[in-house]
């Protein structure tokens, strides 16, 4: 996985969440986030912590941890979840307990 530098220009999509994700263990695990934004106006509220890749296969995945609700929304420039995808984020999802949307959803 190569990191990318925020911003990211490519339409994203929610595809899976992994619910009860606390801020420090995710930390522990990915290490500092490539973007925080601080404004809960331009958040679902509070805090985002933000990491974003490009895969082997040249997909996008990003990772988005919403502080307050400890979610942890799964993105990709793709419309569906891919294996590259799940196995690139393993460590995180083992952390909680995960859901995948039954659609994407614009993020």
């Amino acid at each position: 996985m190569t990191p990318l530098s925020p911003p990211i220009q490519s339409k994203m999509w929610q595809l899976a969440c992994a619910h009860d994700i606390e801020r420090t263990a995710l930390h522990k695990i990915m290490g500092a986030p490539h973007f925080t934004e601080l404004n809960s106006f331009a958040t679902y509220g509070g805090e985002e912590d933000w990491w974003g890749y490009q895969l082997q296969n040249g997909q996008l995945a990003v990772l988005c941890l919403r502080v307050p609700y400890r979610d942890a929304i799964v993105c990709s420039d793709q419309q569906q979840i891919s294996n590259e995808i799940l196995a690139a984020f393993r460590n995180v999802i083992a952390l909680g307990t995960l859901e995948v949307y039954p659609h994407a959803y614009a993020a």
